[in-house]
C-alpha cells in the first residue's frame, strides 16, 4: 500500500510541476508558473521651479584661481585644505593643493576637441565607466589616465539606426585604475613556466 501511495503521489507531483500545453497544431509550449518581473527606473531631473530650496550659486577656486561653478575633478591626494565662505547670494569654496604644481582644467567639450576625432556631434560622456549626468565640472588634464572612444556604428544594436553618436569614456588616475593598469593578465598554464 505504501508503494502504491508513493507512486500515485509521485505521478501527481510530476504532472503538476512539469506541465506542457499543446496548441491546436500539436506544438508543445512551456508554461511559466510565475511571471518574472524586473524593476525599471526612469530617471528624470526635477525642473528648477519644482525644487523647494533655492539654489545658491557657488564659485570654486583652486589655489586662488577661479575654476568654475562645479568642483573640479582632480587627484584627491593633492588637496591640502578646503575653505568655504558663505554669502547671501553665492558661496565661495577655496581648494588649496598640497603640491605646488600647475593644473590645467579642461571641460568635457575641450577634451573632446583636443583628443577625439569623431564625425558625430552628439556625444555621451562617461567618467571611470559611469555615465555623466549633467555637467561634472572641469577635469585636470594631468589626472586623465586614458580616453576610450566608441561610436554608434561600432555597437550592433545602434549600427542601423538613425541615432549617430560618440561615446567617450575618460579614465582617471585613481588608485583603483592605476592598480588595474599595473595588473598583468596571463593566459595559459603555469606548467610551461615552471620548467
Amino acid at each position: 500500500m505504501k508503494g502504491l501511495f508513493t507512486l500515485v503521489l509521485g505521478l501527481l507531483a510530476t504532472s503538476s510541476f512539469g506541465q506542457v500545453k499543446t496548441d491546436l497544431s500539436g506544438q508543445f509550449k512551456s508554461v511559466q508558473s510565475t511571471p518574472s518581473t524586473v524593476p525599471v527606473f526612469y530617471k528624470k531631473s526635477a525642473p528648477l521651479s519644482d525644487q523647494k530650496n533655492p539654489v545658491l550659486k557657488v564659485l570654486i577656486y583652486m589655489d586662488s584661481v577661479e575654476v568654475g561653478e562645479t568642483v573640479p575633478i582632480l587627484d584627491i591626494r593633492d588637496l591640502k585644505n578646503v575653505f568655504v565662505i558663505k554669502g547671501s547670494d553665492f558661496n565661495r569654496i577655496y581648494l588649496t593643493s598640497s603640491k605646488t604644481k600647475s593644473y590645467h582644467f579642461l571641460t568635457l567639450e575641450e577634451i573632446k576637441d583636443k583628443y577625439v576625432k569623431t564625425p558625430y556631434p552628439a556625444t555621451l560622456y562617461m567618467l571611470d565607466d559611469k555615465m555623466i549626468e549633467g555637467e561634472p565640472g572641469k577635469i585636470d588634464e594631468n589626472y586623465i589616465l586614458g580616453i576610450s572612444v566608441i561610436t554608434s556604428d561600432d555597437i550592433p544594436s545602434l549600427k542601423n539606426t538613425s541615432l549617430k553618436m560618440t561615446i567617450i569614456n575618460i579614465t582617471t588616475k585613481s588608485e583603483e585604475n592605476l592598480q588595474k593598469k599595473r595588473t598583468i593578465h596571463l593566459r595559459g598554464s603555469l606548467a610551461g613556466l615552471m620548467n
